[in-house]
């Protein structure tokens, strides 16, 4: 039995054109050096661009609390 991965899987959006994935959901999965970071979509592919391209999305807007930062951290 296959899971489907959920929204909260995936918080970021993908903002830039390249590749074709503008506006698809994806996750951080490691920050590098210069912004450089790898990310993955729902349907598994992966790939490596720069964390400017990323967006958080705006949970909990609509109870009034603040946007959330992009919340990467290096560690």
């Amino acid at each position: 039995m296959s899971e489907h991965p959920s929204y909260s899987d995936f918080p970021y959006t993908y903002r830039w054109m390249n590749g074709g994935r503008q506006g698809q959901q994806c996750r951080l999965l490691a920050v590098g050096t210069m912004y450089a970071c790898l990310i993955e979509f729902p349907d598994g592919f992966k790939m490596v661009s720069t964390v400017n391209a990323l967006r958080e999305e705006v949970r909990g807007a609509s109870d009034g609390e603040p946007a959330a930062q992009l919340s990467y951290a290096f560690k």
